[in-house]
């Protein structure tokens, strides 16, 4: 079996939004994307 080993953690932007935010244009898609890039 293959070992895999985790090196680094990523973490996405975690809150109460609003409508007016800085994230307000990201989409989830684009978040979890970015973590996983």
């Amino acid at each position: 079996m293959t070992e895999a080993y985790i090196y680094d953690a990523v973490r996405t932007p975690r809150g109460k939004g609003r409508k007016d935010g800085a994230l307000h244009g990201v989409t989830p898609i684009e978040l979890a994307a970015t973590a996983l890039r």
